[in-house]
């Protein structure tokens, strides 16, 4: 029974196993804020081909990845949509520069900003 007792004691005294922030995609390129735990994805659709690339302004981790499309079990064809994926390590202002630059256009960078709080 002291085993027991002291088993459930150590449970309660260690840290939660940690529930999973929100996913948080914004629809615009508005300001926002979003809280420590939270993933930030954009989504980028654009032809094949395309290059994507992410940097932020502080401490972060940051993905680019591409995303697949299947039709009955194949890829799709001449699809290059892409993912960018921020993790954020710490509270504070973030500025997220997403660069898109297709095979035959004009290279965009597009800015979103937000505050984990």
């Amino acid at each position: 029974m002291k085993q027991l007792m002291f088993a459930v004691a150590l449970l309660a005294s260690l840290p939660s196993v940690g529930t999973a922030g929100d996913i948080v995609i914004p629809e615009d390129k508005t300001p926002f804020g979003i809280n420590l735990g939270d993933v930030v994805r954009i989504p980028v659709k654009a032809v094949a081909g395309t290059q994507v690339k992410a940097r932020v302004s502080s401490s972060s981790q940051v993905a680019v990845q591409t995303i697949t499309n299947r039709v009955k079990g194949k890829e799709a064809p001449g699809t290059g949509n892409h993912e960018v994926e921020v993790k954020p390590k710490g509270k504070g202002q973030i500025k997220l520069y997403v660069t898109i630059s297709p095979p035959n256009g004009k290279e965009t960078t597009d800015l979103y900003e937000f505050e984990v709080k």
